[in-house]
């Protein structure tokens, strides 16, 4: 059975945790606008495999960024590209 996981704004975030810390258990995630915090990002486990990740987003959202670093409230979050 493959597994996948995605989500929505905090769910986004979440399968991003989860597409790190628990990639043995899906095949592949999708976050929709929901880009980590810088510091909140994980380091995925020595010898763990390399996870397929879909992050889709819109490039005018000024409220969770993926084009820069700083978002409209300040907040600082890894950039998609």
């Amino acid at each position: 059975t493959r597994r996948y996981v995605t989500g929505f704004s905090n769910g986004g975030m979440m399968t991003q945790r989860l597409a790190c810390e628990m990639n043995d258990k899906f095949a592949a995630a999708v976050p929709m606008h929901g880009q980590l915090h810088i510091g909140d990002n994980c380091k995925p486990s020595q010898g763990s495999r390399k996870m397929p990740i879909m992050n889709i987003w819109g490039t005018n959202d000024q409220l969770l960024p993926g084009m820069s670093v700083v978002s409209r409230s300040g907040w600082y979050f890894l950039p998609v590209m």
